[in-house]
């Protein structure tokens, strides 16, 4: 008993400071800030874009019924963009390191690769996490401000939504988290971002080319599907479950860190 308490204490002590250290080294680069402003302001920006387009429109009384404008989904056309921007920013947050060499520092002062990569998930994904709520927040109050005017606008409040903003939210933490990983398994800034590009935007492409029941298949193998099927009021029947999605989604912000922490061990070993 004597013994056991002093360790614990240790332990604690030993990965407040790791998770500080990952802190510091989070707001100490300028990416860190430019990639928040760029989804900050892009994202918001290409929401009510879209919205102001589709409310100018079924305002000037074209034939248009207003059932072919979602506005959930108004709310969240910036999100591609900021799901790239955040994948970028997760790995970011390791291969910045590996290109300046920080790195070696980091391992010489923690040399257990598990838990530097688990303070950085802890670290990234709290911000993500918060900032992604923030964001899809903000866009969704400010598109439906500019839909009311055509009628077509939802309550914050209206059944289904709160959950679909959670839902837009999480995906963006998740992204992170799976570029980190991608980071670590890399150790490059420049094939990270064209990996998560790959990942992200071009292979779910590829379901939308093939051939039933393939192309379900395919689709549900998908993050971006996954996404799809938690940020919306009207999930597709033949897709993953919201349940499954989430699931799925989990998988991936583990399993891929989980992934880029064992290269690490093994090429250092």
């Amino acid at each position: 008993m004597t013994t056991t308490t002093p360790r614990l204490a240790d332990a604690s002590r030993r990965t407040l400071d790791l998770l500080a250290a990952e802190w510091i080294k989070l707001w100490s680069v300028r990416s860190t800030y430019l990639a928040l402003l760029a989804v900050g302001v892009a994202g918001p920006a290409i929401s009510l874009g879209v919205a102001h387009a589709g409310a100018t429109y079924l305002q000037s009384g074209q034939q248009m019924g207003r059932f072919e404008i979602d506005p959930m989904a108004t709310s969240f056309r910036g999100i591609a963009l900021a799901q790239l921007t955040m994948g970028v920013l997760g790995a970011l947050c390791i291969t910045s390191e590996f290109g300046s060499g920080l790195i070696r520092a980091t391992f010489a002062a923690t040399p257990r690769r598990g838990a530097v990569i688990a303070a950085k998930l802890v670290v990234i994904g709290t911000v993500a996490l918060v900032f992604g709520q923030i964001l899809v927040v903000g866009c969704f109050l400010g598109t439906q401000a500019v839909l009311a005017p055509a009628q077509v606008g939802l309550s914050i409040t209206a059944e289904g939504v709160p959950g679909a903003l959670f839902g837009a939210g999480f995906y963006l933490a998740v992204v992170t988290l799976v570029g980190l990983g991608i980071g670590a398994i890399v150790r490059h800034t420049a094939a990270a971002i064209a990996t998560i590009v790959a990942v992200f935007f071009l292979i779910p492409q590829v379901a939308g080319v093939l051939p039933r029941p393939w192309n379900v298949y395919v689709a549900d193998l998908m993050p971006s599907t996954a996404a799809q099927q938690i940020s919306t009021l009207s999930p597709n029947a033949d897709l993953l479950s919201v349940g499954h999605a989430y699931a799925m989604l989990a998988g991936f912000a583990v399993l891929v860190p989980v992934a880029g922490a064992l290269l690490l061990r093994r090429r250092d070993a």
